[in-house]
Parts: structure tokens; C-alpha cells; sequence
């Protein structure tokens, strides 16, 4: 348990286990401040869960959430929407994607694509502002 921990960089690996990053989560009760860094590289990864509860840190704690690397795989978006309809203190969030391999025109498509899928999501904070870079 890292029970003064308030913030979190957390790089993920080539082979990405969402249930042990909901597991550290569950173990960061004060947790204000998560900075995910998702692989540069093409990677593999489990199916995202849903928690079956709200993660302590996540209900009430969480102020600031970036996503470094995100390429709006299926497991990456929930995993964000699931920050940003449970967190009640979230002020921001931060998207930073990667498009690789295409043009100008198709990347700011996709990019405005996954900020508008990203700002459908529910928001438990009336506060939350939501940003892609």
C-alpha cells in the first residue's frame, strides 16, 4: 500500500496487464496526479475490465490524468473514459496521441476523431476539462 504516494508515472511495458494497473491503482488511496506512458512501439495487451467498484483514488482523489502515446486502441479509451466518468476531482485530461504512419490531413482526422469519441464519455466532474496534444 502507498498510502502518501500523490503521484504516479507509470510506463507501461510491451505487454500490458490492465488488471495489474487497476491493482496499483487500488493501491494508491491519495493518488492526485497519473501520468500514463503507453509504449511508443506496437504492443499487446490484455482486454480492460471494469472495476466492479470505484477505485478509491479514482472516486475521489484524482485531480490529473495524462495519456502519453495513446492511439485510441479499444483498451486505451476505456481505460480513460473509466478515469473520466469516475473521477470526481479531475480538473484535466490529458490525451497525448501518436499517429504513426499517416499524413497531416489523416492525422489531424484521427486525432479530431478520438477528441470527439474522448468528449462523448460521461464526466463525474462538472470541472473536468479534457485536452488532446
Amino acid at each position: 500500500m502507498f498510502r502518501n504516494l500523490i503521484h504516479l508515472d507509470l510506463l507501461l511495458g510491451l505487454n500490458i496487464q490492465w488488471h495489474s494497473v487497476i491493482e496499483m491503482l487500488n493501491h494508491c488511496p491519495k493518488l492526485e496526479i497519473i501520468m500514463v506512458h503507453m509504449p511508443a512501439e506496437p504492443y499487446f495487451c490484455t482486454n480492460w475490465i471494469c472495476p466492479q467498484f470505484g477505485l478509491q483514488c479514482v472516486v475521489s482523489e484524482i485531480k490529473r490524468c495524462n495519456i502519453f502515446n495513446y492511439t485510441g486502441r479499444k483498451s486505451e479509451l476505456q481505460f480513460a473514459k473509466y478515469i473520466m466518468k469516475h473521477s470526481r476531482s479531475l480538473q484535466t485530461m490529458t490525451i497525448h496521441s501518436i499517429t504513426i504512419g499517416l499524413n497531416y490531413s489523416s492525422s489531424r482526422r484521427k486525432k479530431l476523431e478520438m477528441l470527439q469519441e474522448l468528449a462523448m464519455c460521461p464526466k463525474s466532474s462538472p470541472n473536468c476539462k479534457l485536452f488532446l496534444k
